[in-house]
């Protein structure tokens, strides 16, 4: 018995678990459960295999998903399945949208031709993506590119230490109207210099990008902070301290300060308390905004959390200096859906918040 090829270690006596079958629908029926490192062994070594992939079917965990609103919604419960790339050519998926291309790579995630298209369509000067793979790096730009916005630049930047995940914070900009310098990465923890993570949040590591971004044409400069902000509630109201303290320790400058990103945090909470402190939601400021105030639909696309306060969690925060002060002339949160597979649904669970600024 090799025992490396057994389940998994949880199970009470894994060690002396090495093939497990069960009933099927017949009692002189059984079905045999393989860990993937000896199913996949097996298969690879079958001369008669010709493809082969590993899927696990989960009928257990479901998502649910609610389809329109009021008396005319209906909730779908929908099971989800985890695949090999061989499993996918062997059952013939193919993506509603976007497309699987360099799956087998290891951390790929398949992104969204939709994302791509809200983006240029959006035609924002400057944006702020959170939880980016290196994989999705590289398909938003040539995605982006593919869907006519052929005008960005993206900085990336990496939020965990070397040999874990792979994911990170992303700046999108007009490479034609600004140009980007003094970058710099902060961890939320308490040593923010150095990767880490601390408090209560010690599954995820999260960060906060600095730069001064300049206007080519104008010549004025702002610092600006893209962020994606911890879960946990203890790291999170430190978070809110750490972003105060990085603009008044690394904007030497004294420049006028736009804070952009997911901020896992509702007015009210003490996260959002301390940056009313120091800086203006631009939500409360604008001269002109939208009648939706939530941020977060959620997996299962919940229109009504769209009109929920406490869901908007993902902000836009200004701060306004002798260098230059910063006017929110309009605040929108877009709600475009795009049509996959038949129906209409939106690309992320979050929904953008755009702002229209401007800086004298």
């Amino acid at each position: 018995v090799h025992y490396d090829l057994t389940y998994n270690r949880a199970i009470p006596d894994s060690e002396r678990v090495y093939l497990m079958t069960l009933p099927m629908f017949d009692d002189d029926k059984l079905q045999s459960f393989l860990p993937r490192p000896h199913a996949e062994m097996l298969l690879a070594e079958n001369p008669n295999v010709e493809v082969y992939g590993v899927a696990q079917l989960d009928d257990v965990n479901k998502i649910n998903i609610v389809v329109g609103e009021g008396a005319e919604a209906k909730t779908h419960s929908v099971t989800f399945a985890q695949m090999t790339s061989g499993a996918l050519e062997t059952f013939g998926i193919k993506p509603i949208v976007g497309s699987f291309d360099g799956i087998a790579e290891g951390g790929y995630v398949a992104i969204s031709e939709t994302v791509a298209e809200l983006i240029v369509k959006l035609d924002c000067d400057i944006i702020g993506l959170q939880e980016v793979s290196d994989v999705c790096r590289d398909d938003i730009k040539e995605l982006v590119k593919k869907a006519g916005g052929k005008r960005y630049k993206m900085w990336w930047e990496n939020s965990y230490p070397e040999g874990m995940r792979i994911i990170g914070n992303a700046v999108l900009y007009n490479k034609r109207e600004f140009k980007i310098g003094k970058k710099a990465v902060y961890f939320y923890s308490p040593t923010p210099e150095v990767s880490s993570n601390g408090w209560d949040c010690t599954k995820f590591y999260r960060t906060a990008l600095t730069s001064v971004i300049t206007h080519k044409k104008s010549g004025k400069k702002f610092f600006f902070i893209a962020t994606h902000c911890p879960l946990k509630p203890i790291a999170k109201a430190n978070a809110g301290r750490l972003l105060v303290e990085f603009d008044k320790k690394y904007n030497t400058d004294k420049l006028p300060t736009i804070v952009v990103g997911d901020m896992n945090s509702h007015p009210g909470d003490k996260f959002h308390k301390t940056m009313l402190s120091y800086y203006e939601d631009s939500f409360q400021v604008a001269e002109k905004k939208t009648p939706t105030l939530g941020t977060f639909n959620g997996p299962g696309e919940v229109e009504k959390q769209l009109s929920q306060l406490y869901r908007r969690i993902d902000h836009i925060y200004t701060h306004s200096t002798e260098k230059g002060k910063v006017t929110v002339k309009e605040y929108d949160v877009n709600r475009d859906k795009f049509n996959c597979g038949g129906r209409m649904h939106y690309p992320s669970d979050h929904n953008p918040v755009i702002v229209n600024l401007e800086l004298k």
